[in-house]
């Protein structure tokens, strides 16, 4: 879904007539970052499934747009599982996995949206960014602050 959200940006771009390049470029991401959860009470987090493959999306659509568009396939961009199940994305995803289970940030199948927070029930949750490093999660800086 999140791969033909941004697949849909790009064709969205060009139907407009902008330069499909400077579209991909701009659509290639300088932010390593992952979104997830914080509880603002008692500093739970949580990164899911569809937090790594939104990340995923974002980070590779853009490229592989960019690829296809300097090789005349464009229409190779509309068969997903050809690229997004690419041996590069499969290991960028298994990294930040890894990195997730390796750190203090809960990785969680329950992808509903969260509302309270399933460890101290506190309603004061809020979305939170990392940084995606070689071997560990750092927390983005400009985050709201934990009161």
């Amino acid at each position: 879904d999140d791969v033909l959200k941004h697949a849909q940006y790009f064709a969205h771009g060009l139907a407009k007539g902008e330069n499909a390049i400077e579209l991909a470029e701009n659509g290639l991401s300088s932010l390593n970052q992952i979104s997830g959860w914080k509880c603002r009470n008692c500093r739970n987090t949580k990164i899911t499934p569809d937090n790594i493959e939104y990340y995923v999306c974002h980070t590779f659509v853009p490229k592989f747009f960019l690829e296809f568009f300097k090789k005349d396939r464009l229409k190779d961009i509309l068969n997903v599982r050809n690229y997004i199940n690419s041996e590069e994305v499969v290991q960028k995803r298994e990294h930040i996995k890894n990195l997730i289970l390796n750190s203090d940030v809960t990785f969680s199948e329950d992808t509903n949206w969260l509302y309270t927070c399933p460890n101290c029930q506190s309603e004061d949750v809020l979305m939170h960014r990392w940084e995606i490093g070689e071997d560990k999660l750092i927390e983005v800086k400009d985050n709201l602050a934990m009161v």
